[in-house]
Order: C-alpha cells, then sequence, then structure tokens
C-alpha cells in the first residue's frame, strides 16, 4: 500500500520537499505493519533507515528501563522515531501499528536541498533537535509532579465553584448569580459582556441575575473560566512574568479569533471557541512553574524555550484534565500546533489550529505552512474558503475582535 502525498506532509522532515519529489517519494514508499509486542528496532543498531509511524503507538525504552510512549498523530510522531545513532532507545509495537521508512541518505539530500540551501534544522522546534534530551525533561518533570515537588496550576477558585454548581441539575439562577457575586470583579466583567453588541444585547442591563439569564448557565460557565484565568498568568519571578504576559496575549488572540471563527462556521458555540483558545497553551504555565524549582532551567532561555516546546501538549493535557474541562478541549490543546492533523470531520481543534495560524502568521516562524496546506482549514472551508475570503471575515468581525480582546483583558 502507498503512503498519500497528504500524509507525507504531516512529517517535520517533509513539510518543505517539493510536490514533485512528494510524488516521486510516495510511489517508492510502501506501508508496513507489526503486530502488538514485535520490535521495529534496538538500542545500539545502527541501521540506515528512520521510522515514521502512521497508526497505533510504540514505545521506546531506554537502557535503565524508562520508556516513552509514541501516539501516532502527536508531536513527537511528527518527527522519524529515535533518530540518534547508535539507536538509544528499543522500539516496540504497544499495540498493532503502521508505518513506513525513508534512507537515512534521501532524508539527508532533501535536507541539502531545502529551500535555497537552508538548514532543515533551523525549521524544526529545539526541543525536538535532542530527543534523548527532550523525553529526559519530559520523565523529569512528571516525576517532580508525583513526587510533589511542585504543583500543576488550580482552576481559580469561584470558576471551579461555578462548575461545580452547574454539574447539579437543579441549579437555580439565584444560586449562580450570588457565586458569581462572591467576585465582584468578575460579576462586573459577565454583566459587560452580557451588555457587549458580540450577544445582540438590545437594552443594558445592570444586575448578574439579568445578565446570567441573558447568557444562559452554559456561556455562562464559558465565560466566567475565561474571565477567571488571567489570575494565573502571573509570578514573583520577574523573568517568569515576563514570559507569563507574552503567553496570555497571544492567548487572547487566539482566543478572539477562535470565537469568530465559530461564529462563522457554526461549529460550536462561540464562547466555547474562546475559552478554549484561551486555554491552548495553559501547559505552558505549569511548565514555568516547574521551571521555578529549577534555577538552572531558568537562567537558560533557550533549555527553557525547549522544555516549553517539548512538554506544553502533555503538560496542558495534564492540567485540563484535573480541572474536568471536556475531552474535544483536551485535545484542542494537545494538537494546537499540530498543523498536519488528521480528523474525520471538522471540530473545535481545527478551529484553535486555524485561528493560531492566524495569530501565527505576521511572525512567519520557521515551518508555518500555507493556511490552503493546512488539513484543518480544508475540512472547515470544505473547499468554499479561500485564504482572501477567511481575511475579509477577520476585516469584517474586526470591532468584534476588538471587543473579545477588552473583555478578556480588561
Amino acid at each position: 500500500m502507498a503512503v498519500d502525498i497528504e500524509i507525507l506532509r504531516r512529517f517535520v522532515p517533509l513539510q518543505h520537499v517539493q510536490s514533485f519529489q512528494l510524488e516521486v517519494m510516495a510511489d517508492s514508499l510502501s506501508v508496513h505493519q507489526l503486530r502488538q509486542g514485535e520490535l521495529l528496532f534496538r538500542q545500539g543498531d545502527r541501521d540506515e533507515r528512520e521510522y515514521f509511524l502512521l497508526h497505533g503507538a510504540v514505545g521506546l525504552t531506554a537502557p535503565d528501563g524508562k520508556s516513552r510512549r509514541i501516539d501516532a498523530g502527536s508531536e513527537l510522531a511528527a518527527f522519524a522515531l529515535a533518530r540518534l545513532r547508535p539507536r538509544q532507545y528499543t522500539a516496540k509495537a504497544l499495540s498493532d501499528i503502521e508505518f513506513f521508512t525513508i534512507d537515512r541518505d534521501v532524508l539527508a539530500e532533501l535536507s541539502a536541498q531545502w529551500g535555497d540551501g537552508e538548514d532543515a534544522s533551523e525549521h524544526l522546534p529545539t526541543a525536538m533537535l535532542d530527543e534523548g534530551q527532550g523525553m529526559a525533561m519530559l520523565e523529569s518533570f512528571e516525576q517532580d509532579l508525583r513526587a510533589g515537588r511542585f504543583e500543576l496550576p488550580s482552576l481559580p477558585e469561584v470558576a471551579l465553584r461555578i462548575q461545580t454548581l452547574l454539574a447539579q441539575e437543579d441549579s437555580t439562577l439565584d444560586q449562580v448569580a450570588r457565586c458569581v457575586n462572591a467576585d465582584p470583579v468578575i460579576a462586573a466583567k459577565l454583566i459587560k459582556a452580557a451588555n457587549s453588541p458580540i450577544f445582540r444585547a438590545a437594552r443594558q442591563t445592570v444586575s448578574t441575575e439579568s445578565a446570567i439569564q441573558r447568557l444562559g448557565f452554559l456561556t455562562t460557565r464559558h465565560l466566567v473560566t475565561s474571565f477567571a484565568l488571567k489570575d494565573l498568568f502571573q509570578h514573583r519571578d520577574p523573568r517568569l512574568r515576563k514570559l507569563m504576559i507574552g503567553i496570555w496575549q497571544h492567548s487572547l488572540e487566539v482566543a478572539a479569533l477562535s470565537a469568530v471563527f465559530a461564529e462563522h462556521f457554526r461549529l460550536c458555540p462561540s464562547e466555547q471557541a474562546l475559552l478554549t483558545g484561551l486555554i491552548h497553551d495553559i501547559g505552558k504555565i505549569a511548565i514555568l512553574a516547574y521551571a521555578a524549582n529549577h534555577p538552572a532551567l531558568l537562567d537558560d532561555g533557550q533549555q527553557l524555550q525547549a522544555t516549553l516546546d517539548t512538554l506544553r501538549a502533555p503538560a496542558g493535557a495534564e492540567v485540563l484534565r484535573r480541572w474536568g474541562f471536556p475531552e474535544p478541549m483536551v485535545q484542542a490543546a494537545l494538537h494546537a500546533e499540530d498543523w498536519y492533523r488528521a480528523a474525520e470531520d471538522a471540530d473545535l481543534c481545527d478551529l484553535v489550529i486555524v485561528a493560531q495560524w492566524h495569530a501565527l502568521m505576521h511572525e512567519h516562524p520557521p515551518g508555518l505552512p500555507k493556511l490552503t496546506q493546512l488539513p484543518a482549514f480544508v475540512r472547515l472551508s470544505q473547499g468554499l474558503l479561500s485564504p482572501e475570503l477567511a481575511m475579509q471575515i477577520l476585516r469584517e468581525a474586526k470591532d468584534k475582535l476588538a471587543e473579545l480582546h477588552s473583555l478578556l483583558a480588561s
């Protein structure tokens, strides 16, 4: 069975290869299968093939017995498995798997041809350049978490109370209003939101009760959580505080863009997309809490950025699952930077990916693909939306974007 070109583009080493080269490569590649428990390679091997995982899960085990699971479609699976030679890990199929292999010399030749002689490694996330180091950081993070050496961010109290209260079927408007009013700042923001053009307010409301009645319980829950999250993006250490402010500003932009796209594509309530965009990088806050206890990591800006790149997704998923967030929002945090993510149908994660792309487009980060190359954009647009029309949607929603940004940033 041959490998489709669009599937090849999901793998980072192949994302910038010319289409005609991919076509030639696709014709010569075959999909291989292994049963659960079978080995791909052993630690110490010096073979000349690189393995790319298509389906299933693979376990990489180091000589000291520590292991790491890699699932198809994850950020680590976007690269060749255990690229260093001699092999640093033994790779075993944890389930029935499908994969393809490419000769190392072929990949080296493609790298040499990368866009006008550029070094392909410059387009890879820093944390992915040394897989052993990346996996060691993840292991250290998880060990420290289990040992209680640092704590994951807690859901702000008012958001937790609202979440608990609205999980009860018999919750009343008066109970919810009293819960919100316990935090006057959040209550004021909720009234402001209810009176904003975003929710098409026909007349002004001045009470928390009428604001909640206008918005509904679900929207109230999403908005209260969104407003409360800002408190997490603060720290005593000025270095961490500066990083957190940058993450917060980026999250604000992705949140507003996600809400606008949600309203256009009618895929989910805009306030749900707003909250999902806001928490897509929450894993970075957990990592910075971890870094606060590791002065050497904190003092090495490049190493800290590498840790953020490596652990952002799994740390974010851990935080959101502990907070009780629904799985679609967890998956959006896991795959927000997975430009070539595969899915059957358009979903919440696609909205965040496309919003993230628009938030980054002016920065021209290395490795950012064209909008039309994103499977997420293709699924959302269904062939009816061009990049130009997408920009027109955002231009027409300029006032709404500004209002959303104001609501969250105030």
